[in-house]
């Protein structure tokens, strides 16, 4: 069966070249003057290729293209953008609109025989495809309005795309950059309860923010995140929840929402990014919304995967800046930077601040005795021992080398004592094994807190290094307790 071919162009000469050059390889060739024409010829002869020229009246090649391209009963016929424009902007703007090859007009016939014979091959138009297509009909004086409201829908589209792309820059605050999202969809779109939550690398947490005028019970919520996680294949642990609402003062503490079964609409989209899951965007409405019918809300969810993305990458690189990348616990950096806050914190509140400095007795034998593989290992079991050892409140860093710092906010040294007496205990409990030659170690401790000669967290700590200074030289594997000048 014969494929036909629609060509579209402004000049007589150029039109009746290319149906001479076309019929002779035996292809069916419909002409058009102009893109309205051209438009309305589709769904007279539903062509197999369009060729288009782009410099022409009223509607160019590039426009033509992209309200082909925007109807889904067009969408599938490939387009040939033919024309003498050959600057990059040119085919630019050729595959913007959705072109499915720019050719230049100078291009020998044979050439242009073949990227047809390519394309046809490659795009094939069905039967039923061509009915659907043939069961529409379109007037050309429809046409400008066709094309308008594409162009809204475009300026629409790219309005909200450039809303979304200036919330990266936010980054940094969480709850802003939160805020700063729901204003968008919710200028949108209409919901009574929003729900993002963000997957953090370690699953005992999670912290879901809600977007919600509604006073929603305790089973409620619970029920909802359930379903969230369970929709996420993730676990359904709720011990570590965090639920924090972006416009609490808004809450109608009138009406308390118990049922969520009987909730109209829950549309719950988990966000993936290389089959790895980011995270997830929840919508609920108490009157049936079809959220995906909405013909911007595809992009709604394109531009939330993109800032999931880029949130995830900001976390990675901000706890890579953080986190010594031997036994990711804390660093040196974030040490400094903690100490300072937490000192100022103590200092504001009157409360105790404890700090511990921790030193391997005799690393530098272990390295040389067993290797710095053995020496990493060691290090790594310290740091993991440490963590797991401690308050989720308390704070573990590598100080550096060997050395540990622990800091334990509202705590004086005598309670102190007690967590880090424990640790050394635990530490030369440990055995390693290296060549079948099997070893253990022991660490010493310097304890100080703000209460003795500790005006600044320079002092503090400066006091624990001398407390370790004099734990390791009184015998090692043991704690001194800083008392003071």
């Amino acid at each position: 069966m014969k494929k036909t071919i629609l060509i579209i162009d402004d000049s007589k000469t150029q039109l009746e070249t290319l149906k001479v050059i076309l019929k002779r390889i035996n292809y069916n060739v419909i002409t058009a003057q102009n893109a309205q024409e051209g438009f309305c010829q589709i769904f007279e002869i539903a062509p197999d290729l369009i060729i288009s020229d782009i410099v022409m009246p009223d509607l160019n090649g590039y426009q033509f293209c992209k309200l082909v391209k925007s109807m889904a009963y067009t969408k599938e016929i490939p387009i040939i953008l033919l024309t003498v424009l050959d600057q990059k902007i040119d085919k630019f703007w050729s595959n913007k609109s959705g072109a499915n090859r720019f050719v230049l007009k100078t291009l020998p016939s044979d050439e242009l025989i073949k990227i047809c014979n390519e394309i046809i091959r490659e795009h094939p138009i069905s039967e039923t495809y061509k009915q659907q297509i043939l069961s529409k009909k379109i007037n050309i004086n429809d046409v400008p309005n066709i094309l308008n409201k594409i162009l809204d829908d475009t300026l629409i589209r790219s309005t909200i795309i450039n809303e979304f792309r200036l919330l990266s820059e936010n980054m940094n605050n969480e709850h802003e950059f939160l805020a700063n999202i729901f204003k968008i969809i919710s200028s949108i779109i209409d919901y009574d309860i929003s729900v993002i939550w963000f997957k953090e690398s370690n699953d005992e947490y999670k912290n879901f923010y809600f977007d919600t005028t509604l006073n929603l019970s305790s089973s409620f919520k619970e029920s909802l995140i359930n379903d969230i996680l369970n929709k996420s294949n993730c676990s359904n642990n709720l011990s570590n929840l965090k639920i924090t609402y972006n416009n609490s003062l808004f809450i109608n503490k009138n009406i308390e929402y118990n049922d969520y079964e009987n909730f109209e609409s829950r549309n719950i989209f988990p966000i993936y990014f290389e089959d790895n899951l980011l995270g997830c965007f929840a919508l609920f409405s108490n009157s049936y919304q079809n959220y995906e019918t909405n013909n911007i809300f595809d992009v709604i969810l394109s531009e939330l995967k993109l800032l999931f993305r880029i949130k995830k990458l900001y976390s990675q690189t901000k706890h890579l800046a953080i986190t010594d990348f031997l036994t990711q616990i804390y660093n040196r950096r974030q040490f400094d930077i903690t100490i300072e806050h937490e000192f100022a914190r103590a200092t504001r509140y009157l409360t105790p601040l404890s700090l511990c400095l921790v030193d391997i007795d005799h690393f530098k034998n272990i390295n040389d005795t067993y290797g710095h593989k053995v020496g990493d290992e060691v290090l790594c079991s310290i740091a993991n021992l440490i963590k797991k050892m401690f308050r989720k409140s308390d704070y573990v860093f590598r100080y550096g080398g060997e050395e540990f710092m622990i800091i334990l906010p509202e705590t004086n040294v005598n309670n102190a004592y007690i967590s880090i007496e424990r640790l050394r205990k635990e530490i030369s409990k440990l055995e390693f094994t290296s060549n079948d030659d099997k070893f253990s170690i022991t660490a010493s401790f310097g304890l100080a807190d703000n209460c003795v000669d500790a005006l600044n967290f320079e002092q503090l700590i400066k006091n624990t290094d001398i407390a370790l200074y004099k734990a390791k030289n009184s015998g090692r594997n043991k704690i001194i307790i800083y008392e003071g000048k």
